[in-house]
């Protein structure tokens, strides 16, 4: 985005996003400068020196000429990698020639590196809570389920009646439908019975055809048949198909998303090739589109969410002994709770990995002061090895004037207020056999 404006996708092409994703800085010092080639002694072709990921390799001509439609001479892009997956980028532009010393860019990619760090964790939180009230629905669902007695047609009532119930489940969600048994039952905003019929048999002659029973997401009824659509036009923008059994179904409908976009330029303007050279769009100006009969895009826990309740129904429907659903019912509960710690476990992995993968030094500590993590550079830094510090209180290894710095530091990130460029000392292992200027570590701490 630059000045409110998204840019199309196409701005950035695929090999240029790996590209980044791999080296995380790329500086263009003038996107008018003549192209230097590479002279060789004659033993090795100039052609077969790899400058992949060299602040020397000269960008691609299409890309050149694209800053310079833009009226930019120079840029500096930092890419935002989260969990391996280009996240997003922080560009910088100048409208004169400009080259970025290596210790800016450096600072540049350290701010960025702990950006992409935070949000990391920001994600993994909301996934957790996320996790954890699906968990809740769950149960809670089933509960009121299996409370309607052994008739299937009144535990089915148990998932619309109650509350929670089916609308509960998934966000933006205004309307559910089941079938099964050939009956439909339905809450909230749904279709008219006579348009719930003809698409609920759309769905199962689609898998009929296919072979295979499985969970269809629909992001925009454009996808439908047209009688279908006129029918749901102007009220629901998508569904969540879900297979329910052998011959039923759950669908979550979701209402229409009409937005209007501001582009920087008309996304459908790609990059062209004229001869052999490839050509960038030229326009910049405001581009204006509409975004009709599509609803807000179904997302991956979404589904999982939606697949996981359908499989509990599915057990407690075609169970008649209240016994065995309970029993079935508590294996696949616990399943997903096995699941959700086993993915807890895995975001601590995942956070160690990335702790030592930044080029800066981190600790991480818990409410009282005792050390969680310590990266590499911090033991480079300090002469402390990690397995000689986790446990313990990082009080022991602050001077003493510096301690009530750490425990401001601590309370404040308790009370979820982020600090920044704050003194923090460490001393270093032995320091009492160093001179007096080399005891210690001086840091600008920032928590979070």
């Amino acid at each position: 985005c630059w000045g409110g404006l998204p840019f199309p996708a196409t701005d950035v092409p695929q090999r240029t996003r790996d590209q980044l994703r791999r080296e995380l800085v790329r500086m263009i010092g003038d996107s008018r400068a003549s192209h230097v080639p590479i002279i060789t002694d004659g033993s090795i072709k100039p052609e077969s020196v790899n400058l992949m990921g060299s602040t020397l390799r000269s960008a691609h001509s299409c890309h050149l000429q694209y800053l310079q439609n833009m009226g930019t001479r120079a840029s500096l892009v930092f890419a935002v990698v989260v969990k391996e997956m280009l996240w997003g980028l922080v560009v910088c532009h100048s409208a004169v020639p400009k080259v970025v010393s290596y210790q800016l860019r450096m600072a540049g990619e350290f701010l960025v590196q702990a950006l992409a760090m935070r949000l990391s964790n920001l994600g993994d939180l909301e996934n957790h809570v996320i996790q954890d009230r699906i968990l809740k629905t769950h149960a809670k669902l089933c509960d009121f389920m299996y409370q309607q007695g052994h008739n299937p047609g009144l535990r089915v009532k148990g998932l619309l009646d109650g509350s929670p119930n089916l609308l509960d489940l998934l966000p933006n969600v205004d309307g559910a439908v089941v079938q099964f048994a050939g009956k439909i039952h339905a809450i909230g905003n749904a279709p008219a019975p006579a348009s719930l019929k003809k698409f609920c048999t759309l769905v199962h002659q689609g898998w009929q055809e296919d072979g295979g029973r499985y969970m269809r997401a629909f992001n925009s009824i454009k996808h439908l048949p047209e009688e279908l659509v006129d029918e749901l036009k102007g009220m629901w923008g998508g569904m969540l198909v879900v297979p329910l059994g052998m011959d039923g179904l759950v669908i979550f409908w979701r209402p229409q998303l009409s937005v209007s976009v501001r582009w920087g330029g008309n996304p459908n303007e790609a990059a062209k090739r004229k001869g052999e050279a490839m050509h960038p769009r030229g326009s910049f100006e405001i581009f204006t589109d509409s975004v009709k009969d599509q609803c807000q895009p179904w997302l991956k826990w979404e589904m999982e969410a939606a697949s996981g309740l359908c499989a509990l129904v599915k057990d407690i429907l075609e169970s008649a002994d209240a016994d065995e659903v309970r029993s079935n019912v508590l294996v696949r509960l616990n399943q997903e709770r096995m699941q959700y710690h086993s993915d807890k476990e895995a975001v601590v992995s995942e956070m160690t990995a990335l702790m030592e993968s930044v080029k800066a030094p981190v600790m991480a500590v818990d409410q009282w002061g005792m050390i969680l993590q310590w990266n590499s550079m911090m033991e480079d830094l300090t002469g402390h090895s990690k397995d000689s510090v986790i446990g313990r209180p990082l009080d022991n290894f602050v001077p003493e004037a510096h301690r009530h710095v750490l425990k401001g530091l601590i309370r404040d990130t308790i009370g979820h207020v982020d600090a920044s460029n704050v003194e923090l000392s460490i001393l270093k292992a032995n320091s009492s056999t160093l001179p007096v200027g080399q005891r210690r570590v001086d840091l600008k701490v920032s928590t979070s």
